[in-house]
């Protein structure tokens, strides 16, 4: 016997309707009149019912202890090993790109420790700045004979498996298309700025970054600008990567953006303040894939969500000419909840049923498990 549990009527023709059979299951079922072809379209999710279904953390726990990749990685094969207060193999890691010499892996204790040398350092604090499990890096430019125009890196990465030492610190995401939300979780603090300005080009630059991966082969580096040494002003369109467009990257099927937190309603961090972030990253990543790409030698992105996966989740500082920054890491989280989106008027709107109220603002309930969220975007 099947009972109706909720429905709801939408002005611009779309009727979901949430249903359940006796005690067994739960259906999700989204139907869609067509005006123009005059047909029903139906979309039907099939759930457990008294299952515990409250989104997904596809991050591992990061703890007192990460495992240091050298300079050379992934050129070379080269590990220092794990770092910290070990008990296990490390779930995340620290690539030091272009850093001019490697961080040493060392034993330390689970009340802190710190690796360091004159270019970049690496410390952990069992809690500070209102976190728990918190990271510091930090790089330094000390050597004003050193050449400028090298992009120094220095992040934390949830690891991804074929390096020795080293547990699987993620979980790749259900399709981007049978999800309903994709949160965003990470707290950052700046607590040290300093700019010496000898360089045309000098800042500091915060990111918490998506490895985005299609089944065709193809790969975004999604790179969400938390803050900077200096305020551009907010950017309201992704900024494609000329080394992927016209450089070195732009004969592969690898693409890179930059974008601003502001554009997913989250808080902008500047030098000596400290912000926990909680943002949907789902509804704008839709949307640069409905919108398309094609790099200039005819390239195209793969507009497809359903052959899109979250891979890889790493954050850090890059950072350009002679500038020292430290910054501090913390409440770092990526929350798969499975769902979808429909139209509703002009607007694009998220849904999510029988797993609680999903991470973030503005989720409404609607009764029958399930929960809607105006994205205030606009339908793919």
């Amino acid at each position: 016997m099947i009972r109706c549990v909720s429905l709801f009527h939408h002005r611009e023709g779309l009727v979901p309707l949430k249903v359940s059979m006796a005690d067994n299951y739960r259906f999700g079922v989204d139907i869609v009149f067509n005006r123009n072809r005059q047909s029903l379209i139906f979309t039907l999710t099939l759930l457990a019912a008294g299952a515990s279904y409250a989104g997904t953390e596809l991050l591992q726990p990061i703890g007192p202890s990460v495992f240091i990749l050298d300079p050379s990685y992934p050129l070379s094969s080269t590990y220092n090993g794990a770092a910290g207060y070990v008990t296990g193999a490390p779930g995340w890691v620290v690539p030091q790109w272009n850093i001019p010499q490697s961080l040493i892996a060392a034993s330390g204790s689970s009340s802190g420790w710190s690796i360091a040398n004159q270019y970049a350092r690496v410390q952990y604090y069992p809690q500070i700045d209102g976190g728990q499990n918190v990271y510091e890096l930090a790089q330094a430019q000390d050597n004003v004979s050193r050449p400028c125009g090298t992009e120094r890196d220095l992040f934390l990465q949830a690891t991804y498996g074929g390096i020795p030492g080293t547990s699987i610190g993620y979980t790749k995401s259900d399709p981007l298309s049978q999800l309903g939300s994709l949160h965003v979780g990470v707290g950052l603090s700046v607590p040290w700025d300093q700019n010496n300005f000898r360089c045309p080009l000098n800042y500091g630059q915060f990111v918490h970054s998506l490895i985005l991966k299609s089944t065709t082969g193809q790969q975004i580096f999604y790179q969400i600008n938390l803050g900077r040494s200096q305020d551009p002003g907010q950017l309201t369109n992704v900024q494609w990567c000329p080394d992927y467009e016209i450089g070195s990257n732009a004969g592969t099927q690898d693409y890179c953006l930059d974008d601003d937190v502001r554009n997913f309603g989250g808080i902008w961090v500047a030098p000596y303040t400290n912000v926990l972030n909680s943002i949907d990253v789902l509804p704008r990543i839709l949307q640069i894939l409905k919108a398309g790409h094609s790099k200039p030698n005819g390239i195209a992105l793969d507009q497809d969500p359903s052959h899109w996966t979250t891979d890889q989740v790493y954050v850090g500082d890059i950072v350009q000419g002679d500038y020292v920054s430290t910054t501090r890491w913390y409440g770092l989280s990526l929350k798969n909840f499975p769902g979808g989106t429909f139209c509703s008027g002009t607007n694009n709107v998220q849904w999510v049923c029988f797993q609680g109220q999903p991470d973030g603002d503005r989720w409404v309930d609607v009764g029958g498990g399930c929960y809607h969220r105006n994205s205030n975007l606009p339908c793919l």
